[in-house]
């Protein structure tokens, strides 16, 4: 169902759902509900939207009933990285929120996300990235025993545990340091390599200044 604006959406919705959402699915019903934009990105909207909502109808297929049980970062994250046109802002949210110290803990968005917009969008923004770490490191077949897995009565702990051998904490931890360690490194090199370009710059200003400097002098005493 395609409603005309965010508010269209959220009065059908009522108060299952936060008032800036465009978009939701019902996979128990085979149904996603997306709304077009009032600012001219009405199609770009739906070319994101309508892909990441029928990903969470395919997700429920693969869990069945364990969809409820299967980690929220998991269903968001496959749903956002299957959008077309993907944020370009989610690196520049995730960087700034490393570098502040407040990137939220995975453990808490295995049930849910935040409410408020700016923490949700955080919220996305880590589950995209590290379910995207996940798919790089393990492959997409891992990616699809996780939503199987959700259908054994397992806790989110468990169901990477039965999947990868490890738990959260641990692969958390992994995905840090490939996500924001080698970004900052890939930084510092190029700040290096930026150096490395300047100083010979500057010894050329300095020795041309020294140069001038020289000749001035000789010019006064023959004077």
């Amino acid at each position: 169902y395609v409603y005309p604006d965010t508010d269209s959406l959220s009065s059908a919705l009522g108060m299952t759902s936060a008032e800036w959402a465009a978009g939701e699915a019902r996979p128990e019903i085979g149904v996603s509900m997306v709304s077009t934009a009032s600012n001219g990105n009405g199609k770009q909207d739906l070319e994101r939207q309508i892909p990441h909502e029928l990903t969470h109808i395919l997700e429920y297929a693969l869990a069945g009933d364990g969809y409820a049980l299967a980690p929220k970062w998991l269903l968001e994250g496959l749903a956002t990285l299957a959008e077309n046109n993907q944020s370009q802002s989610d690196q520049r949210v995730l960087q700034d929120a490393h570098r502040d110290g407040e990137l939220l803990p995975l453990h808490e968005l295995c049930s849910s996300f935040p409410p408020g917009y700016t923490q949700s969008a955080l919220a996305y923004a880590e589950s995209v990235s590290f379910v995207r770490y996940l798919q790089d490191k393990y492959g997409n077949a891992s990616l699809i025993t996780l939503l199987e897995n959700s259908n054994k009565s397992l806790d989110c702990n468990q169901i990477l545990q039965s999947t990868y051998g490890k738990d959260l904490t641990t692969l958390e931890s992994e995905w840090i340091d490939a996500t924001f360690l080698l970004s900052r490194a890939n930084h510092s090199a190029n700040e290096y390599w930026l150096l490395l370009l300047i100083i010979p710059v500057v010894l050329l200003s300095l020795w041309r200044i020294k140069h001038h400097g020289s000749g001035s002098q000789e010019g006064r005493l023959q004077k």
